[in-house]
């Protein structure tokens, strides 16, 4: 601190600079900073709803057993895994590039020679990638990191993660950059390495070069500390922002019981978890999860009452998991056979995407996600045949599109998905700060920015934090992308902070 005005309120002596507008910008509004130097009033565009033309993958190949992707943000490129049918169902993976909105695809190489079953994939730093696999005959389970120089792969050697009866399902290893470690999650149906029963285990994955290094196999239930664990349905996601996993995950047997929870892994490997929770209603099957931001998380299943298809919201705080209202999202979508999942956070929508036994097409639908209820548009026929298996979502951060994939015909096929909604112009790190005023279009004004007090706003909670809102207004809760704005020092000021 140089000058005495530091330490003075807003006004002439507030911490701003002055800044020319892209455009129009109210008074009092929160904006964002532009790379040209200009400033843009934080607020939102409304997009239609687009499917985009159906691309061929690897040349249409029929794929069985192993499918799985996994996105390398620093390269902006995937890696898909897969059992090729033309090769006795032997596992491939190669690199696919969508960034310039076509598909441009590596060269694929074997990493199985064998037929594969299930598996899953992660991305473990730039440039590689772990991958997770099961024998379609034995069911052991295998674990091999890709390394990718340009679109080229070259493999570690391959690692027996279980060497027994052992059942995953496409989403179960997640990776921490924070501490440099993947968690997977696997059912281990036989006597090795622990009790004759069913359980699920979760075990750590460290990998230096291209070796893999195993932690020790340690059951669900020690973890959660409750909540049997003994069924195929299972399922996990990572959230970045918090360094936890998510794990969801139904109960075998009759009762068809249901949970959830939260994991955490230190850099030494030790796995933590509160006590699982229950869902109210029993699931006949797991549809999938997602995280749908800021410490919520939606599970789709096929629950036991009608075999309707369900959605129950998870919300997180201090590793405790609360559950929203176990809700019917569609009574005529009973018995689903193939269902995949997504959240696009570009309009903060949930898609669903399904096909019902007996039907001749597969729907969707997009939901918008407040508090614990998510509000769901009518079910529409995706503009293709009936899925046959395989599908998958993804969200591409770079195109602010979502990716499905999908087999129909025996091939592969990837379509871009622009999903309607309202898109906003505020980022996680672009929010500058607050008009002192109103500034006309091309003309310049003074930027209220961090450690600066905004005054004049009205109806504050003095002693709440204020974050800013997508649509360009503050409020007390974050939002989607969680930008904090500041604290409210009396009813009609606020003091900018600027931190996320």
């Amino acid at each position: 601190m140089s000058n005495l005005s530091d330490l003075l309120p807003a006004g002439a002596s507030a911490k701003s600079i002055e800044a020319t507008a892209t455009a129009t910008i109210t008074t009092k509004k929160p904006v964002i900073l532009n790379v040209a130097g200009t400033v843009t009033q934080v607020g939102e565009t409304t997009r239609s709803n687009t499917i985009g033309a159906e691309q061929s993958l690897n040349g249409g190949v029929n794929t069985q057993g192993a499918n799985a992707w996994a996105y390398d943000a620093t390269n902006d490129q995937y890696l898909w895994a897969y059992g090729d049918m033309g090769d006795s169902q032997h596992g491939w993976a190669h690199i696919v590039d969508i960034s310039s909105g076509s598909v441009v695809e590596g060269t694929a190489v074997e990493f199985a020679n064998w037929a594969t079953g299930k598996a899953s994939a992660t991305c473990i730093g730039s440039n590689k990638f772990l991958i997770v696999y099961s024998a379609d005959i034995g069911t052991y389970l295998y674990g091999r990191v890709a390394s990718v120089s340009g679109t080229t792969i070259t493999y570690g050697t391959e690692v027996a993660i279980n060497s027994n009866i052992t059942a995953i399902s496409p989403e179960v290893v997640k990776y921490s950059a924070t501490t440099d470690a993947s968690l997977l999650m696997y059912l281990h149906t036989a006597s090795y390495p622990a009790p004759s029963d069913d359980n699920i285990y979760l075990r750590r994955i460290t990998v230096s070069g291209t070796t893999i290094t195993l932690g020790s196999a340690t059951t669900l239930t020690s973890v959660l500390n409750n909540g049997e664990g003994n069924s195929i349905n299972l399922g996990m996601v990572y959230n970045s922002s918090s360094d936890e996993f998510f794990l969801a995950w139904r109960e075998e047997g009759s009762s068809g019981d249901s949970y959830g929870g939260i994991v955490t892994m230190d850099g030494s490997g030790t796995l933590a978890g509160t006590s699982a929770t229950e869902l109210s209603d029993d699931m006949k099957g797991l549809g999938g999860l997602v995280y749908c931001g800021n410490d919520t998380y939606a599970v789709f299943f096929q629950a036991d009452t009608g075999d309707y298809a369900h959605y129950c919201v998870a919300t997180v705080s201090g590793g405790n998991t609360t559950w929203g209202t176990d809700t019917t999202y569609e009574s005529s979508a009973t018995t689903v056979e193939v269902w995949c999942l997504g959240y696009d956070s570009s309009v903060d929508k949930v898609i669903a995407v399904q096909k019902v036994q007996s039907a001749s097409s597969t729907s969707y639908t997009t939901g918008d996600l407040s508090g614990t209820t998510i509000t769901f548009a009518a079910l529409t026929d995706f503009p293709v045949g009936a899925v046959l298996a395989d599908m998958m979502i993804m969200y591409d951060p770079v195109l602010e599109q979502t990716v499905w994939i999908s087999k129909r015909a025996g091939a592969m096929y990837l379509q871009l998905w622009t999903v309607t909604g309202d898109v906003t112009n505020l980022t996680a790190s672009n929010f500058l700060g607050v008009a002192d005023a109103g500034i006309a279009g091309a003309a310049s004004g003074a930027i209220v920015v961090q450690g600066g007090t905004v005054t004049g706003l009205s109806s504050l909670t003095i002693g709440s934090n204020y974050y800013v809102q997508a649509d360009g207004t503050f409020g007390t809760s974050a939002s989607t992308p969680s930008v904090k704005a500041g604290l409210a020092t009396s009813a009609t000021a606020l003091l900018l902070s600027g931190d996320s």
